[in-house]
């Protein structure tokens, strides 16, 4: 990890001062992206959870209800 740390820092002190502009200017670019979310995605209505169960309502079988729906 210390060695890629290394490589990074000397390739970096190669580049010219407009090529650390240049990427300066970038990373800010991607960075400001990220904060503000638009890089979302966004959900449309005909988008359906695949995954998504239907709800079912469960009642505790015992002696006593032997089937018989509460509330009936």
């Amino acid at each position: 990890m210390e060695t890629k740390r290394q490589k990074a820092r000397e390739n970096y002190a190669k580049l010219t001062d407009e090529q650390k502009t240049q990427r300066n200017a970038k990373r800010r670019e991607a960075y400001a992206m990220k904060k503000s979310g638009s890089r979302a995605p966004e959900i449309h209505e005909e988008q359906v959870d695949t995954f998504a169960t239907p709800f079912e309502p469960v009642v505790p079988y015992n002696e006593t209800t032997s089937g018989n729906i509460i509330g009936s």
